[in-house]
């Protein structure tokens, strides 16, 4: 119990510190950026989510499934890893070359410099995803929580930084890479020393059988939470996207509140059912006593906040976060 205490604090403060800072980052951007350019950056955003689901190719859940016993651990991982840096490398090579056609297809502004920056941090999400992962299994919430914070500042930094010099989304963007390609780097080398990179043919069996039809549960979650943005952009107008995005940004509380327990329980939970089911029922009842307090609060005090943080212009936005919460909240539930 004290290490699970412990854990549960470290993966709170790395969450909480890293949304927190975000929310609080939230009504200084909206002061630079106008709703329609935050709704282009949420479009941005939601692309990126979606394209990622195909580049992760479920590496981290794989990690979690196939490296249960310390034996594998170090094997699994080095060549998890290496594969991940292959997908991501070709992945980009393609991807740069399609973005003219890319920006043309997809409009409402959208660049092609825009598109390489955002295909640049997809290209590193397995490079971040799973080092951290492999943190979690070995329960080093304390080198999790330096990482992770470790990034989250100096991201707010430049965002700061080149929103004075430039006040657009490109500059969002190009601090976002940059925080990305730091952490990255870190993690690299932490990764090396922690297990090496080694990916070997036996391990794309285990990516084919059990990662990729995780492609599909994503897929259906993205439906949930990513085509709506689609939607709107293309039924309405940009603003009326910020106005949705600031709404789901304060809403996202009630996922967040739940991410400390979900990123404990996740890499946990296939030892835990081998070895006492009971124990499953057992933890997964608490997480919904959790959820049910987190998603009340969040509806009581997200209005509040937003009335107060966030300017005049955005005020619509705040009907609309109650409702994305209550949606979140029957999400985190199933």
């Amino acid at each position: 119990m004290p290490r699970l205490s412990s854990n549960l604090v470290y993966y709170g403060l790395s969450i909480g510190l890293m949304k927190g800072l975000s929310l609080i980052m939230l009504p200084i951007v909206s002061r630079y950026l106008t709703p329609a350019q935050m709704g282009q950056l949420e479009l941005l955003t939601t692309l990126a989510i979606f394209v990622s689901l195909f580049v992760a190719a479920g590496l981290e859940d794989c990690l979690f499934r196939f490296a249960k016993c310390k034996a594998d651990e170090k094997s699994v991982a080095a060549s998890f890893y290496g594969w991940s840096l292959t997908f991501g490398s070709v992945f980009y090579l393609a991807a740069w070359f399609s973005s003219p056609k890319a920006a043309e297809l997809i409009g409402n502004g959208i660049t092609a410099v825009q598109l390489q920056i955002i295909w640049a941090g997809i290209a590193l999400e397995g490079a971040i995803t799973l080092p951290l992962a492999l943190m979690r299994m070995r329960e080093r919430a304390g080198l999790f929580f330096s990482f992770v914070i470790g990034r989250t500042f100096f991201q707010a930094g430049m965002t700061l930084y080149l929103l004075s010099q430039s006040a657009s989304v490109t500059s969002i963007l190009i601090a976002s890479l940059s925080a990305t390609v730091l952490q990255a780097s870190a993690l690299a080398l932490w990764q090396a020393k922690a297990a090496g990179i080694r990916p070997r043919l036996k391990e794309l069996r285990p990516i084919g059988i059990y990662g990729l039809p995780l492609l599909g549960s994503g897929l259906c979650m993205f439906a949930l939470n990513g085509v709506d943005r689609w939607a709107i952009a293309h039924f309405d107008e940009l603003s009326a996207l910020g106005l949705y995005s600031v709404g789901a940004k304060f809403a996202l509380a009630t996922v967040l509140l739940m991410q400390p327990f979900g990123m404990w329980w996740r890499p946990q939970r296939f030892a835990r059912l081998d070895q006492c089911p009971r124990d499953c029922s057992r933890i997964l009842m608490t997480g919904l006593l959790l959820l049910a307090v987190m998603s009340a609060s969040v509806i009581c005090f997200a209005p509040v906040l937003m009335q107060w943080l966030m300017p005049e212009n955005y005020s619509a936005a705040i009907a609309m976060a109650i409702a994305i919460a209550l949606m979140f909240t029957l999400r985190e539930a199933a």
